[in-house]
């Protein structure tokens, strides 16, 4: 059997687009170019699928989802929005739309989403048709009775008037009473796939549904939140220090607060300290460990000194091409260095251990070369100091 769907576009052209999309999966198309006539179409037939723009001219879609979800039978909603912002979509979300899609959209995305809409359905129905026997027709828990076939819901004997979303929300809650859910899983098992990130939507309806079923949704006594207490933490950016320029000279770490407004200097862990030169190059970065890193900068080539590279130097502050850089820091921010810590074996065996295998790759910087352009054409790479090889074996055999 075919599935009837209805288009409301108010666009000719992207109307048309969809209708040959879904007549190639071999559906019967309706279609409306604006709001008004849209629901009248819709009052008189019965449609597997509604396609539904926001912006329409004589009534928006908004109101007509809310419309069609003021049916007692449900109907699929996919809402065609130009709109990107955040507050339509959830807005589109929270009247039942079942899913959305931005403009422009690609027509695999439309078609898979139309798809996926059918799979649901289908599944639900399935689903239903498990669970409404004889039994199952009529849930009922405490002063609420659910009547499955007709969606009617009482409350102590009086029907109250539900959105097609929170229908199924409070039949989920009936039928696991007890259970615990996040906002996560119900937005999983309730509002389906494509809809994550959006767990205030939940928080909506099931203040709606309090206020609807509950004598006091202040003091709830079917819908209540039943999880630990968790003090409320902020986490801050992390401090960053810019020099004149604008560039970032230290970026500390990310830190966890109990307040949500600005805290000033809040230096949390440690940070590099990076170096500039007159055109805002970084030529060397100061490690919190004292290793450091250069690079050195000419017009026909670029030598790129790592922290191995570098280890061998006794003083960074001797260093000819940054060493003014470090002159202007307080002395013990870089001295003792990394390797002088170390290969005296005053920090045990593995520590001696790797100063020394760091030391063979010493004065072993990477070379590019460049052309009059300032293309590279050649780089080279020294892996081993030829010239620490014999003394590398001497400390190996002394530290063994």
């Amino acid at each position: 059997m075919k599935k009837h769907v209805l288009i409301v576009e108010d666009d000719p052209d992207i109307a048309n687009l969809v209708k040959l999309q879904l007549l190639d999966l071999g559906c019967e198309v309706d279609m409306a170019h604006d709001g008004l006539a849209g629901l009248a179409l819709f009052k008189v037939n019965q449609y597997a699928l509604v396609i539904l723009d926001i912006m329409l001219p004589g009534m928006d879609g908004l109101d007509i989802c809310k419309a069609i979800r003021a049916k007692e039978f449900y109907v699929p909603v996919l809402m065609l929005t130009a709109k990107s912002t955040e507050l339509d979509r959830v807005l589109g979300l929270e009247l039942g739309a079942d899913d959305y899609l931005s403009k422009p959209f690609s027509v695999l995305e439309l078609v898979a989403r139309v798809k996926a809409l059918f799979r649901r359905v289908e599944a639900m129905q399935a689903v239903a048709g498990k669970e409404h026997d004889d039994t199952r027709v009529q849930l009922s828990v405490g002063d609420i009775e659910i009547n499955m076939r007709s969606r009617i819901v009482k409350v102590r004997g009086k029907s109250i008037s539900l959105t097609a979303r929170e229908f199924d929300l409070l039949t989920f809650f009936a039928r696991h009473p007890g259970e615990v859910f996040t906002r996560t899983q119900l937005l999983d098992k309730v509002w389906g796939y494509r809809h994550d990130g959006y767990e205030h939507t939940v928080n909506s309806h099931i203040n709606r549904l309090r206020a609807k079923v509950e004598k006091n949704p202040a003091k709830p006594d079917y819908i209540v939140e039943d999880g630990p207490e968790v003090s409320t933490r902020w986490v801050g950016s992390g401090w960053t220090i810019f020099n004149n320029k604008g560039k970032p000279v230290r970026q500390f770490e990310p830190f966890f607060t109990a307040t949500h407004h600005f805290e000033f200097d809040v230096r949390v862990g440690v940070s590099p300290i990076l170096f500039y030169d007159p055109v805002q190059r970084v030529v060397a970065t100061l490690n919190p460990n004292h290793t450091w890193q250069k690079i050195v900068f000419d017009p026909w080539r670029q030598e790129a000194w790592d922290v191995n590279d570098t280890v061998l130097e006794e003083n960074p502050a001797d260093d000819p091409h940054v060493g003014d850089f470090f002159k202007r820091l307080p002395i013990n921010d870089y001295l003792p260095t990394w390797y002088g810590q170390r290969i005296a074996g005053n920090l045990g065996n593995q520590e001696l251990s790797a100063a020394i295998k760091s030391a063979m790759h010493g004065e072993t910087p990477t070379v590019a070369h460049r052309d009059s352009l300032g293309r590279t054409f050649l780089t080279a790479a020294l892996t081993i100091n030829a010239l620490m090889s014999p003394l590398m074996s001497k400390l190996k055999i002394l530290s063994g």
